[in-house]
């Protein structure tokens, strides 16, 4: 319990930092626009656990003038990383859970090199894939999750009861 209201303490401490620099932002720079992943919460074993959206308190939007990654390699399709750490909801047949971890932009970076390829072929098919992929709605965010599930069968568990399960969020990907 005291873990859980470190780590919450922390968050908050760093939101405050991310808001004086450049190289992260946070929910409470521009709260009226909120940066949300929609999409499902697994468990360790890849269960699905249900659907659930995270919310980026603390974000890094990736960008390729600051980015550690050398040109030629961005040349290639690599793109850089956005990422985040977030804190969600979700739920599934009478269970509702609380999501909250870290999530990264995964599509630029590993997708990059073959959508530069299907974007630099003659065929319209493949250009019309590489779009969508890479449109507003494509993208993929991945990350390690911990899940407290505050009602389990429509039943409200003591806070001291409150379990954090590790495990995964994917979702669409933030558009920072």
């Amino acid at each position: 319990m005291k873990k859980l209201l470190f780590a919450f303490y922390a968050l908050f401490i760093v939101a405050e930092q991310a808001s004086a620099g450049t190289y992260l932002d946070s929910i409470f720079q521009n709260p009226t626009h909120p940066q949300v992943s929609v999409g499902a919460t697994f468990s360790s074993q890849f269960k699905a656990n249900g659907a659930a959206t995270a919310l980026a308190v603390v974000y890094h939007p990736a960008d390729p003038k600051t980015s550690l990654i050398p040109d030629t390699i961005q040349a290639l399709g690599v793109a850089p990383v956005s990422w985040a750490i977030n804190l969600g909801g979700g739920g599934n047949s009478g269970s509702y859970f609380v999501p909250m971890g870290f999530t990264a932009n995964l599509t630029p970076t590993v997708l990059g090199p073959g959508l530069k390829l299907l974007n630099d072929s003659g065929n319209p098919i493949l250009k019309g894939i590489a779009s969508v992929i890479s449109s507003q709605n494509g993208g993929v965010a991945f990350g390690p999750q911990w899940t407290a599930y505050p009602i389990v069968d429509g039943v409200f568990v003591p806070f001291n009861k409150y379990r954090m399960a590790p495990g995964y969020f994917c979702g669409a990907a933030y558009r920072f």
